[in-house]
């Protein structure tokens, strides 16, 4: 018999992680009447990982990869975010409900439903690994699949607090190369964590003020008037939590391949949660998509922050000739080269971005 989990002993779990065990799980289980039920490998693993709050969950796949057929040369995917990962799912025609308990009927049934198209395109985007390509036929091959089984499964467990997950296939030293480099072997999936960043309006001038004034009068921040910032807030983007702005940062491009980043400021109130970190992590998401290869800023006091961050110090004349530069006030120039939106991600491992 095929049963579902009920429940995760979490307070047993965790004793056993901090004592130093490593906690194997049968995939048996007993019901409150004594019958033995099989529940599916995948569907406990996304259940435990989510009852527990895990950092990381990892799949191993057939061999196979997602592509992005939308550029003039597809190209692997390496990392995705959560709402994406939804939106490839409801192509596929998968409920909601169904994310981590689907079986071979009821994938029957969802393969003969009226998404046969949605679920073609998701063909032509998974290629075959060992068990062959990807049908194109209408018709779903045994390996897409398995792969959106195990994408449903890694959005259930992100949806109930896991952070991250993998699909790795079982390449010799996939896993290592997944875990412990920046360009992994498989595809990441992570929560949205830029949930609630949008860009500036006229409406939160007022606001943005508020946070940066101060900064500003501790000769932090370049001041700025407000019609020069009320000029400048195309650039800006705010985080906002119940209608509050919390922080704020703006991203100006001066060339085709450097952009800056300043006005990063977050309020008193909310410092030292991860936002900074957030705001910058996005501004370099959105320099990334415009083809941007270099982020810099200029700084007088915050200078070890962005160190930290992976900006290095260099000479004002590596300033694009577009950015004018203010030798009385003495900023230092700090620039960052960026490389993938994966890069981004494992940075936003390491800082512990939620």
């Amino acid at each position: 018999l095929t049963g579902e989990v009920r429940r995760v002993e979490v307070d047993n779990f965790m004793k056993r992680l901090d004592s130093g065990d490593v906690v194997m799980i049968t995939s048996l289980g007993y019901s409150s009447s004594g019958e033995v039920y099989n529940v599916p490998s995948e569907s406990l693993a996304a259940e435990v990982a989510a009852a527990l709050k895990a950092s990381k969950l990892v799949y191993l796949t057939q061999g196979e990869s997602l592509v992005d057929v939308r550029c003039e040369q597809p190209k692997p995917v390496q990392s995705l975010r959560l709402k994406q990962a939804e939106e490839l799912l409801e192509r596929w025609g998968v409920d909601r409900e169904l994310y981590n308990y689907y079986e071979e009927d009821r994938e029957e049934q969802l393969h003969n439903s009226d998404s046969v198209d949605g679920r073609s395109n998701v063909n032509n985007i998974i290629g075959g690994g060992e068990s062959g390509e990807a049908s194109t036929t209408g018709q779903p091959s045994a390996a897409v699949s398995a792969y959106m089984r195990l994408l449903a499964r890694c959005v259930y467990a992100l949806t109930g607090g896991v952070k991250r997950a993998h699909l790795v296939p079982t390449d010799r030293g996939a896993l290592l190369k997944e875990l412990f480099t920046r360009d992994g072997a498989g595809v990441l999936i992570s929560r949205d964590m830029y949930e609630g960043i949008r860009a500036a309006t006229p409406a939160d001038l007022f606001a943005v003020m508020q946070i940066i004034r101060p900064l500003e009068q501790q000769g932090v921040l370049v001041a700025r008037s407000e019609e020069q910032l009320l000029k400048d807030l195309s650039n800006c983007f705010v985080m906002v939590r119940d209608g509050a702005v919390l922080a704020c940062g703006m991203l100006k491009r001066y060339s085709e391949t450097h952009a800056e980043v300043s006005c990063l400021a977050v309020h008193p109130s909310y410092r030292r949660g991860g936002r900074g970190e957030t705001l910058l992590a996005y501004l370099e998401r959105r320099a990334l998509l415009m083809g941007v290869t270099f982020v810099f800023v200029l700084s007088t006091r915050t200078m070890q922050w962005f160190e930290e961050r992976g900006f290095n110090l260099v000479d004002p004349s590596s300033l694009p000739s577009t950015r004018d530069y203010n030798k009385s006030r003495g900023s230092k120039v700090y620039i960052k080269p960026l490389g993938t939106q994966r890069d981004v991600d494992a940075e936003e491992l390491l800082w512990n971005i939620t």
